[in-house]
């Protein structure tokens, strides 16, 4: 099965970090806000709340919709990226029922034994799935019209300098000179490696300079 990169992984990690924060201080937000329209003397449940539902899925499509655009960005066959994606569902359903959530009015745990809930989740992800799925299907394959030289010359800028790409990519200095002239000089993850830290398709990277 195909899966992500370790430096792509290591993007969701420290980048997405702080959009995965971002939805669930969004989803604590609105459960605060929800529990402050009952009665003081109330004791709201999540278990069978509507509204409690449509935040705790929102929060589920969000998290979807982060790793998704990671897995979009590969070169993946479709039928790979299909079974990517259904894992990807699976795994955001173990995220979201229930949310992990800090200092929440609402008791999330019920939900795990929410049908109603589970349903929702489990067709709101569904259609997830099937959206991201007919768009790659969609959408042809992207190609870089730039050289493979020009691909790393615009990556290295004058911030970083093709030593410093080599020591991020773990490959020998000479693998970036390589490739800058047009030439193959590693295997193909190394090679996805390298198109992930720069941000462009693999096949870019065998073009001729």
């Amino acid at each position: 099965m195909p899966v992500l990169t370790l430096d792509a992984q290591d993007r969701i990690n420290r980048r997405d970090y702080a959009l995965d924060y971002a939805l669930k201080d969004k989803l604590s937000t609105g459960l605060w806000y929800l529990c402050s329209q009952y009665p003081s003397n109330a004791r709201p449940r999540a278990e069978g709340n509507v509204r409690v539902h449509e935040l705790a899925v929102a929060y589920a499509i969000g998290l979807f919709e982060i790793q998704q655009a990671e897995y979009a960005r590969l070169d993946l066959e479709p039928e790979h990226f299909a079974h990517c994606m259904r894992m990807l569902a699976n795994r955001v359903t173990g995220q979201a029922c229930p949310p992990r959530v800090f200092q929440c009015p609402f008791d999330l745990q019920s939900l795990q034994d929410d049908k109603v809930y589970r349903e929702l989740l489990a067709n709101a992800l569904s259609s997830q799935v099937e959206a991201a799925i007919g768009a790659k299907a969609d959408r042809p394959p992207a190609r870089d019209s730039r050289s493979a030289k020009q691909v790393i010359s615009d990556h290295l800028g004058k911030k970083k300098t093709a030593r410093q790409l080599a020591r991020e990519a773990h490959v020998d200095p000479s693998v970036i000179s390589a490739i800058r002239r047009g030439n193959k000089k590693c295997g193909e993850e190394a090679l996805e490696r390298i198109a992930d830290i720069v941000g462009c398709d693999v096949n870019a990277l065998r073009s001729k300079p």
